[in-house]
């Protein structure tokens, strides 16, 4: 009986825990899209600026998706993947409806890494406390320094730039 009642409560916690997982993606999520449209050419510079991607591109990827964190999240896999944007919109195109972890597998970010984690978390930050851009994520990755930019210099291919 013992440990029946501790296997429910595994499995309660479980279910749980992917709950807030899930949640975080969504309210992450959810804020943007609130920001993005109170003023969706801040969110555009925002996005520019930190994916390295000229505004007008960001302007035009806005109008190919649902909504304003549909584009953020585009301009993430794509840096996260190193899979050019228009790989990633093709994908998003295509399956959108299965959501962002099954977009990231296909894009080759393997489940149970840390990128995987990052997205089903929704640890990115767009906007610090005061709505400023903070540009950073909430953690981030090995090597990156003391506030240094993250360009992704020395790391895989187009080493150096952004080339989407």
């Amino acid at each position: 009986m013992k440990r029946t009642a501790t296997i429910v409560c595994f499995v309660v916690a479980a279910i749980f825990a992917a709950e807030l997982s899930h949640a975080s993606l969504s309210g992450f999520m959810s804020d943007v899209n609130v920001r993005a449209r109170a003023d969706l050419r801040d969110f555009s510079v925002r996005l520019s600026s930190r994916f390295a991607v000229p505004v007008p591109d960001v302007d035009g990827l806005l109008r190919r998706v649902s909504a304003p964190a549909d584009a953020f999240m585009c301009l993430q896999l794509s840096h996260m993947s190193r899979v050019p944007l228009e790989q990633v919109m093709e994908r998003y195109r295509q399956r959108h409806d299965k959501g962002w972890g099954q977009l990231a597998q296909e894009l080759g970010i393997k489940p149970g890494s840390a990128e995987f984690h990052r997205i089903r978390q929704g640890e990115f930050v767009l906007y610090d406390n005061n709505g400023n851009d903070s540009g950073r994520d909430k953690k981030q990755g090995k090597g990156q320094g003391k506030n240094t930019p993250d360009k992704g210099k020395g790391q895989g291919k187009n080493s150096g730039g952004n080339n989407r």
